[in-house]
């Protein structure tokens, strides 16, 4: 009972995240003139949209195993903007951006055999206002050779890839990382390290005056990653809460419940 209320309550916070920050006014604005943007002001917007909006798994280390093996649930990102990135923004659509982007996610993984997981991210757009968008779809592979679950060290490999839009920015990310976790009964401390490979794009054609010559709306980009974390079991019920950082200087703090099984 008291774990039931536990998840109740995860999930009555991912919504008022959902409803509060991703989807009731939240906006980059209207893209206005472009004559004062440069190379790196546009790389700069890119790599914080692209972090922002890359895969988050919220699991450690452990294979969920082939028997049932499945987890389902919700998680909440808040990324911190750079001071930069605000003020490009503000300068470019003449609308001051919060300090914070909250990003929701659908979060589902399951288990197969040889220690091998599969998971799934969603977010549905639910706004017909194209500064308020706000969508994306990720998918990982998890291949965990040292796999001693909730009694020991796990050791593993993470591949995952994400597409999204932000607003006027839509994106793709390729990611690899390393992950170790060590169960310890009901909870369980894990860290990862690797990189980003993103590929994203400004669409433009809203602006009322656009891109300096010799500027580009788009770019690739390879970030360093890595995150922080630790796992709580209860019964069916599973909480994570998780800190990324990555290596252009961003940084976010998240939070996932979910029914595991």
């Amino acid at each position: 009972m008291r774990s039931s209320k536990l998840f109740a309550a995860a999930v009555v916070g991912f919504s008022l995240a959902w409803s509060g920050g991703a989807h009731a006014g939240f906006s980059l604005g209207q893209l206005q003139s472009l004559a004062s943007m440069t190379q790196s002001s546009v790389d700069q917007v890119l790599q914080t949209i692209g972090e922002a909006m890359a895969y988050r798994a919220y699991m450690p280390a452990h294979s969920l195993g082939s028997t049932i093996g499945l987890d389902v649930g919700v998680d909440a990102s808040m990324i911190q903007t750079p001071t930069e990135f605000n003020t490009i923004i503000q300068t470019v659509t003449g609308q001051a951006v919060p300090g914070s982007i909250i990003v929701p996610h659908l979060n589902i993984h399951k288990g197969l055999p040889m220690n091998i997981d599969l998971g799934f991210t969603y977010l549905p757009n639910f706004s017909n206002v194209p500064t308020q968008k706000l969508e994306s779809i990720g998918f990982e592979g998890k291949w965990t050779p040292i796999n001693m679950g909730s009694a020991g060290l796990n050791l593993g490999g993470r591949l995952t890839y994400d597409s999204a839009t932000l607003a006027f920015v839509s994106m793709s990310t390729i990611g690899v990382e390393a992950v170790g976790s060590f169960g310890l009964g009901i909870i369980e401390p894990y860290a990862a390290l690797g990189f980003d490979e993103t590929s994203a794009t400004i669409d433009v054609s809203g602006a009322t005056v656009p891109l300096p010559g010799g500027v580009k709306a788009s770019g690739s980009y390879f970030v360093p990653k890595g995150h922080v974390g630790l796992a709580l079991k209860l019964m069916f019920i599973k909480v994570a809460g998780q800190f990324d950082f990555h290596g252009s200087g961003g940084s976010s703090f998240g939070l996932k419940a979910s029914l595991g099984f």
